[in-house]
């Protein structure tokens, strides 16, 4: 298969994998509350992820939709009853955040706006003893 038949991402993808993921969100969240912190069969959902990675990529619809399939195996940890460590656990606004963040790319220029902050910082420290003169 050539790159031009690969499965590799599309853009045009973009109006249907939107739709799929804010229908499969919604209904998690409807259900949440009255979810275990782990389902009767998630451990069989989590056993059927187990098997190789396709050679070439199957689409974004595709993906997302093997994933929705398998939210049963996850733990429902999410929202305000998730008392551990970082790992898990989301209120709704550091969702939208986090999407946000992730459609702008925001992930590259934040990186590049803390190395810049850390240079003014250190710039800061450096001029102090001169300005206290």
């Amino acid at each position: 298969m050539n790159a031009r038949e690969s499965r590799g991402p599309r853009r045009e993808e973009i109006e249907e994998a939107l739709p799929l993921v804010v229908d499969a969100v919604r209904a998690y969240l409807e259900r949440l509350d009255d979810l275990p912190a782990r389902t009767r069969n998630a451990a069989e959902v989590s056993a059927s992820f187990r098997e190789p990675l396709p050679e070439c990529g199957v689409g974004a619809v595709a993906a997302l939709r093997r994933l929705i399939d398998g939210v049963d195996g996850t733990a429902a940890t999410s929202g305000p009853r998730c008392f551990h460590f970082v790992i898990g656990g989301s209120t709704p606004a550091a969702f939208g955040a986090d999407w946000l963040a992730s459609d702008l790319g925001l992930g590259q220029r934040l990186a590049r706006l803390a190395d810049e902050a850390r240079r003014e910082v250190a710039a800061a420290v450096a001029a102090e003893p001169l300005l206290r003169a």
